[in-house]
């Protein structure tokens, strides 16, 4: 059974991600690379990696963002952001989605869910929603895009969007590369986070 792992925001691409993030990288052509090798250090050529929303900001070019596609290892699941150009929050973002399966994305959806591992042999596994956007929270001053979020219902959300803003907050996780030293992380790490906030621990 492949690994699976989690990640967002990793803005491809994007000039200014680094000043805006206080990222410590000197380039966009830098923060790529240090970020496809600290991915395929952890994640192998069988494994499953979702991410969480955008993934890509540079020019629209496709072969660039099939070339860093291709170079990740493992199979990959893009859950659209909103600087990804076929988000719902994008004029005609459906028209789109074909740009990111021919780069190499094996599915491209707005929100889906997933099974984590129990964290002890008799717990229950848990399901849990994938989005790029929090519940509730944003990184600008405002919450943007309440009409695309989903509807808090219980469940733990896994999530990007705040980028460096926190860990964890209320019942979400966010996996966003600046809060994990630019590295998906696996969901057995995820499960015990939650398990660990949920004990008080």
């Amino acid at each position: 059974m492949p690994n699976v792992f989690l990640t967002a925001d990793e803005h491809h691409g994007h000039h200014n991600i680094n000043r805006l993030c206080d990222r410590p990288f000197e380039t966009s052509e830098h923060a790529t690379a240090e970020i496809v090798r600290r991915h395929n250090k952890v994640v192998g050529p069988g494994d499953l990696t979702f991410h969480l929303g955008d993934f890509w900001f540079g020019p629209r070019d496709n072969g660039r963002m099939a070339e860093t596609v291709t170079s990740l290892n493992g199979e990959h699941v893009l859950v659209l952001g909103n600087h990804d150009r076929a988000s719902v929050t994008e004029t005609n973002g459906w028209a789109h989605q074909r740009s990111y399966l021919d780069a190499g994305f094996t599915a491209v959806v707005d929100v889906a869910t997933l099974t984590l591992p129990a964290v002890k042999a008799s717990a229950t596994p848990r399901r849990v929603l994938l989005s790029h956007f929090p519940y509730t929270a944003d990184h600008m001053d405002n919450a943007r895009y309440n009409q695309f979020r989903v509807r808090d219902e219980g469940r733990w959300l896994i999530h990007g969007h705040v980028h460096n803003l926190y860990t964890v907050r209320q019942r979400g996780v966010n996996v966003g590369v600046d809060v994990w030293d630019f590295t998906p992380v696996n969901v057995h790490e995820v499960a015990r986070l939650i398990a660990d906030t949920e004990a008080g621990t």
